[in-house]
């Protein structure tokens, strides 16, 4: 985490984040909507099979009887599946009721960036997991047993092109280094 040590992110990268992220949480909440849609036609379409089965199919069956134990069957099952949509239509209200909620404030987000590098480096394995989790989209490992690190978006815009300071034996110089990977 080397690379990360003395990165101070400025008002661009900060932007770029927040863009991102707004564009991010845009298509979930798109898809959340879209699965939610989804859910109540499935919804209505199992309302629409019980009334069948209680208005129409029953009716008509001997109490008892083989067939009529199985639209008993039937009409239990769909009971379970409209409880296991709502379910899902609750859940789907809560992520979208949260969804703006995962996005960071100018300053956390700037102190996640400023402790990065003392988290990663410090941290419980658990920690360290996490923060992969967070910021990495991929990790391979080569021949050589060096691990390569895939950065996620919005961290892998932000931190490709910048200029760092990098120490040399002939004294510190600048230089623009592409970091779509983090190399340890």
């Amino acid at each position: 985490m080397r690379l990360l040590t003395g990165y101070i992110l400025q008002k661009k990268e900060f932007e770029l984040y927040d863009k991102k992220i707004n564009s991010y949480t845009e298509e979930k909440k798109t898809e959340l909507r879209t699965n939610r849609r989804s859910l109540i036609g499935c919804s209505q379409a199992e309302e629409r099979k019980m009334k069948h089965i209680l208005f129409e199919v029953l009716p008509k069956l001997k109490e008892g009887s083989l067939p009529h134990q199985k639209a008993q069957e039937e009409l239990a099952k769909c009971q379970t599946n409209i409880t296991d949509i709502e379910q899902q239509l609750t859940d789907i209200d809560s992520e979208l009721e949260n969804a703006d909620q995962t996005k960071m404030t100018k300053e956390e987000f700037l102190n996640l960036m400023k402790i990065l590098p003392d988290k990663i480096r410090n941290g419980s394995v658990a920690e360290k997991d996490a923060l992969a989790r967070l910021l990495f989209l991929n990790c391979t490992i080569d021949a050589q047993n060096k691990a390569t690190f895939l950065w996620k978006e919005p961290y892998a815009t932000l931190l490709n092109g910048q200029s760092f300071l990098n120490g040399d034996p002939g004294g510190t110089r600048t230089h623009d280094t592409k970091l779509k990977r983090l190399v340890l």
